[in-house]
């Protein structure tokens, strides 16, 4: 598919009401951590919007058919239960309770697959 025909079928709604949201939670934490030495908390939400950008461009792109195989469904679904059960044996307690992964400063929850 040519990158032309891939950007005429992008829902332009969508789209900017996804950028207005996103502004307006980056100006949010802009504003809140602005008085402090540091401002952590803003460029960590900026450079995982770029992430998320670049992820949402790259599913979107895919053809959604291909999940229509068996063999796929049947690996994501194994690896997300393997992922589920590993958090009780290897993730990190936060707050009493053991849902998380943390890998330096990065944490993942699995339970959001």
């Amino acid at each position: 598919m040519s990158v032309f025909v891939f950007l005429k079928k992008i829902d332009v709604i969508l789209v900017a009401a996804s950028i207005l949201l996103v502004a307006v939670g980056l100006l949010a934490i802009y504003s809140i951590t602005q008085g402090k030495p540091s401002q952590v908390e803003f460029t960590k939400q900026a450079v995982f919007l770029v992430i998320g950008v670049i992820g949402m461009a790259m599913v979107a792109y895919v053809d959604f058919r291909v999940l229509n195989h068996t063999q796929i469904i049947f690996f994501l679904y194994i690896a997300s239960s393997i992922l589920l059960a590993a958090v009780f044996f290897l993730g990190t307690e936060i707050r009493g309770v053991s849902q998380w992964f943390r890998w330096g400063p990065l944490s993942l929850q699995p339970v959001e697959f």
